[in-house]
């Protein structure tokens, strides 16, 4: 009988699915981060935004200021719109400046402000909205026009009468409390004519003229109104109102108008009755010339 040798082990049988188990030989244990180094970490991303942050600031209120003019420009577009072929805007519907913002937004109570009438010989009213949002809810739950901040948008009409302009400004970036509020003025001193001379080029405007009598039509909130020139020279005659300092309306702000006129002539027991002339008054215009048959 063999002896087994005692230095021989015998084999012992492999375990299921031993040849799929990982092989650790060389493999050290893997290292978890510890609370202190991501600590550190989440400190370094922190101050690199911050950095990043503060570098991009001045960059984001540049293009909030050039959006927040932008905003300006077009609510002053919106009281009047002036191009080469046409005069339109809030002013001109209405025949006086908006007293605040919402005037531009939405139609007012039409005790104070007629909604648009085109059935007349000179159409007046609302006519908007003028200028679009964005907007948002002030404290007293109103809605209004707002810049990039989304601070408030405003008027002041109440300094129209000693400055002749209507300014239109927010106070900007809510950050720099103190600073100056970005602001556009309309100077409606070019929006109205002090004077309108005008002028009538006709035959029955003759030598033989004694006199000649006009109205001039123009809007208001409510209504068309009239006001009237009278004179002796001829075939001429002046219009000189003035702004009214208790609803800023007056008849030659920039629009449309429409002259109505009669012409007294030597001999003749009425007056002559001129076919009615519709014109549109510019800034700087202060001189009409009435061509009739």
């Amino acid at each position: 009988m063999r002896r087994q040798n005692a230095s021989h082990k015998p084999l012992l049988p492999h375990p299921p699915f031993g040849h799929l188990l990982p092989r650790r030989e060389g493999l050290g244990r893997r290292r978890a981060f510890t609370l202190v180094e991501l600590i550190v970490v989440l400190a370094i991303l922190t101050a690199l935004t911050a950095v990043a942050v503060q570098s991009l600031g001045p960059v984001a209120d540049q293009a909030r200021y050039e959006s927040t003019v932008r905003a300006l420009s077009s609510v002053r577009d919106a009281i009047v719109t002036l191009s080469p072929t046409a005069v339109a805007g809030f002013l001109v519907d209405v025949g006086r400046p908006p007293l605040n913002i919402s005037e531009l937004l939405y139609q007012p109570d039409p005790s104070t402000i007629s909604p648009f009438n085109s059935t007349g010989a000179l159409p007046f009213g609302w006519n908007g909205p003028y200028v679009l949002p964005p907007v948002s809810t002030n404290s007293t739950s109103q809605v209004t026009l707002c810049d990039a901040w989304a601070q408030p948008i405003n008027i002041n009409s109440e300094v129209l009468l000693s400055t002749n302009s209507l300014p239109i400004w927010s106070n900007g970036n809510p950050a720099n409390a103190g600073g100056s509020p970005i602001a556009l003025n309309l100077p409606l001193s070019s929006m109205a004519a002090s004077v309108l001379t005008v002028y009538f080029a006709s035959s029955a405007t003759s030598s033989s003229t004694t006199g000649v009598t006009a109205t001039l039509s123009y809007p208001t909130p409510l209504a068309v109104h009239t006001t009237s020139a009278t004179t002796t020279s001829s075939n001429m005659l002046v219009f000189s109102p003035t702004i009214s300092s208790s609803d800023l309306t007056c008849p030659l702000w920039v629009g449309p108008r429409v002259i109505n006129a009669s012409v007294s002539i030597s001999g003749q027991s009425t007056p002559t009755s001129l076919p009615a002339v519709y014109f549109t008054l510019r800034p700087g215009q202060n001189v009409v010339t009435v061509n009739v048959p």
